[in-house]
């Protein structure tokens, strides 16, 4: 059965969003800072889960950007195309689901998460989720693989400098705190180090403006000139 259909199945979710899966209550809401517009969580599974949640090794789930009432984030629209991902991406095969049920888990995290990361697309969204999960879930296979449990997943995460928002422990899932600047780039990142690592939209907002404003008064001169011209010669 594919990995979304799982899901359906189990009542655990559906087209309109995971939010029954999510770990953090309202008053654990994340907060990205004054001068940080994207913060969220990459979200991995244990692979110690029931049911769809089961895995031969730890997996992706997602990137969430912490919007509503999870947290303070903006939902930035993508810069290029909104269209649904077509192909598995590397780290979401390890789900060991097939092609079709993978492509449409992707779907529904580019749905519901990703068309609020401010990616260019689908395919540029999974793989950042890919490239952020690699070290983390390089530490919680080598927990389990020693026979360790989400907790032990979560000491060796921990260990390695990141942190581990929040935990799903129903279905075994790690929280990891991430935010993005500017740039839209994002990495992983302490809440309390949003400011410091992501905190550049308001000069890239001021330097934006700053453009336009120059543009404008370029603008003015131009039309200053062709009107002069004109005047002078009627």
């Amino acid at each position: 059965m594919m990995l979304f259909a799982k899901l359906a199945a189990a009542g655990y979710v559906s087209y309109a969003g995971l939010a029954a899966l999510r770990a953090a209550p309202k008053d654990d809401a994340m907060t990205c800072g004054d001068a940080v517009h994207l913060c969220g969580v990459l979200t991995l599974a244990s692979g110690l889960g029931q049911g769809a949640y089961a895995h031969p090794t730890p997996s992706v789930h997602g990137l969430w950007p912490e919007t509503g009432s999870y947290g303070t984030s903006d939902c930035v629209a993508p810069t290029g195309s909104t269209a649904d991902p077509t192909s598995v991406i590397d780290c979401y095969a390890a789900t060991g689901d097939d092609d079709a049920g993978t492509v449409s888990f992707e779907t529904h995290e580019w749905d519901k998460h990703g068309e609020c990361a401010g990616a260019v697309d689908a395919p540029t969204y999974l793989a950042t989720v890919c490239d952020l999960a690699e070290k983390p879930l390089a530490l919680m296979e080598t927990a389990r693989d020693a026979g360790g449990d989400l907790d032990a997943m979560q000491t060796a995460v921990e260990a390695a400098g990141y942190e581990v928002f929040s935990t799903d422990t129903y279905n075994s899932q790690l929280m990891i705190s991430a935010c993005a600047g500017a740039d839209k780039e994002w990495k992983l990142v302490a809440e309390a180090n949003f400011d410091e690592a992501c905190g550049d939209w308001t000069r890239y907002r001021n330097r934006r403006v700053a453009r336009v404003v120059r543009a404008a008064f370029r603008a003015s001169i131009v039309v200053g000139g062709v009107a002069a011209l004109a005047a002078a010669g009627a």
